[in-house]
């Protein structure tokens, strides 16, 4: 069973189908943001 989650999640990455949170959008938070939005995740930030 373990497996078959693993596998799911490793699929559900490599179609950009998740979204990425991110607090805090300091110096470390907005190229964090930045990078995970040009490699097609949805981004929501929040500071």
């Amino acid at each position: 069973m373990t497996a078959e989650i693993a596998a799911n999640l490793i699929e559900r990455i490599r179609n950009r189908d998740y979204t990425v949170g991110i607090i805090g959008l300091g110096y470390v938070g907005i190229p964090l943001a930045l990078t995970a939005c040009r490699a097609g995740f949805r981004v929501i930030g929040f500071d």
